[in-house]
C-alpha cells in the first residue's frame, strides 16, 4: 500500500514504512502511531490518494489508517476509482468520532488483529437531516401506522449491553452464517460501554423480538443505530421498521440527524427517501 499527495508520501513493504522515502524506525503499535502523527500535523492538509489493495489491511496499515484520520475523513482509490472513509467497523468514520482513536490504540493488538478499523465505500455512508416538516409527513403518512401498531403491541426497554450484542452475533450467524470471535466481541463490548451508546431491547408477548446498540451523539447531534438482531418469527409485525421509524420520529422532534451507518439496503432507502438530499 502507498497513501500519498502533493506534500507527502507514506510507503508500507512489508513491515517496514517509509515516510518521504526515508524509514520509519519504530519499536511498536503505538510509537509508529506518534512518528507519523508528527509529521503528518506539519503538512498541509489536502485529498489524499491510495494506491494498490486495502482488503484485508495490515495491522501497520490500520495504524497509518488511524494516524491520518485525525486529519482526513476518506481517502481516494486511485485503483478503484472510488472515496472510501477511514472508518470504525463500518459504524462511523473516525474524523467525525476523534474520541475513539485512544481507545483503538489503547486495546491494540487486539483492535488491529480484528480489524476494526477498515476503509468502508463512501457512497454506503447513510445520514440524514430528518428535520424537514414537509419531508417528515410525507415520511409519516407511510410509516405512522407502523409507529403506532407498534406502540400497542411493543415494548422498548434498556438492556445489558453484552446481551445485544450476543443477541445480534446469534442473528448474524442465522441469518447471514457470520459469527464474532470472542476478541471481536470483547472490543465491541469495550467501545460500546462509553458515554453515548445504549442498548436496548423491544418485547412482545414476553418475548424479545430485537436487540440494538445505537450512539448518540450530543455535540454533533447525530444519533447512529450501529447494530440490530431481531427475530424473524415477528416479521409481520415489522419490529425493526418499528424501531428505526420511532428513531427518525425522535431524531425529527429533537432535532438529531439519523444515521444508518454503512450499507445501501432497500429498507433504508425506502425509510430515508423521502428527505432527499446527499448523505453527510
Amino acid at each position: 500500500m502507498r497513501i500519498k499527495n502533493n506534500n507527502f508520501e507514506i510507503k508500507i513493504e512489508n513491515k517496514i514504512v517509509y515516510y518521504n522515502k526515508n524509514e520509519v524506525k519504530y519499536s511498536s503499535y503505538k510509537e509508529l502511531y506518534k512518528i507519523l502523527l508528527e509529521y503528518i500535523k506539519k503538512e498541509k492538509i489536502a485529498q489524499i490518494y491510495l494506491e494498490g489493495e486495502y482488503e484485508p489491511l495490515t495491522n501497520i496499515e490500520q495504524i497509518i489508517l488511524l494516524v491520518l484520520s485525525n486529519y482526513y475523513a476518506k481517502v481516494y482509490s486511485n485503483k478503484y476509482n472510488k472515496y472510501l472513509d477511514i472508518s470504525y467497523s463500518y459504524n462511523f468514520p473516525i474524523y467525525k468520532q476523534k474520541w475513539i482513536i485512544n481507545n483503538l490504540l489503547n486495546l491494540e493488538p487486539k483492535s488491529l488483529d480484528t480489524n476494526m478499523i477498515v476503509l468502508a465505500d463512501s457512497v454506503d455512508y447513510c445520514e440524514k437531516d430528518v428535520s424537514n416538516i414537509d419531508a417528515y409527513k410525507k415520511f409519516y403518512k407511510k410509516y405512522g401506522h407502523c409507529i403506532r401498531r407498534g406502540d400497542k403491541y411493543f415494548e422498548t426497554k434498556d438492556c445489558d449491553l453484552s446481551y445485544a450484542i450476543d443477541y445480534w452475533n446469534e442473528y448474524c450467524e442465522k441469518r447471514h452464517n457470520k459469527r464474532f470471535n470472542s476478541e471481536s466481541i470483547d472490543i465491541y463490548n469495550n467501545i460500546y460501554s462509553n458515554r453515548g451508546f445504549t442498548s436496548i431491547k423491544i418485547i412482545c408477548d414476553n418475548e424479545i423480538v430485537v436487540a440494538s446498540v445505537y450512539f448518540k451523539d450530543e455535540i454533533n447531534k447525530v444519533i447512529y443505530y450501529l447494530i440490530t438482531g431481531w427475530n424473524e418469527k415477528y416479521k409481520k409485525y415489522s419490529p425493526c421498521i418499528y424501531l428505526y421509524s420511532k428513531a427518525i420520529q425522535y431524531c425529527h422532534n429533537n432535532n438529531y440527524k439519523f444515521s444508518f451507518c454503512y450499507g445501501n439496503q432497500t429498507y433504508k432507502s425506502n425509510l430515508l427517501k423521502y428527505f432527499g438530499g446527499e448523505n453527510e
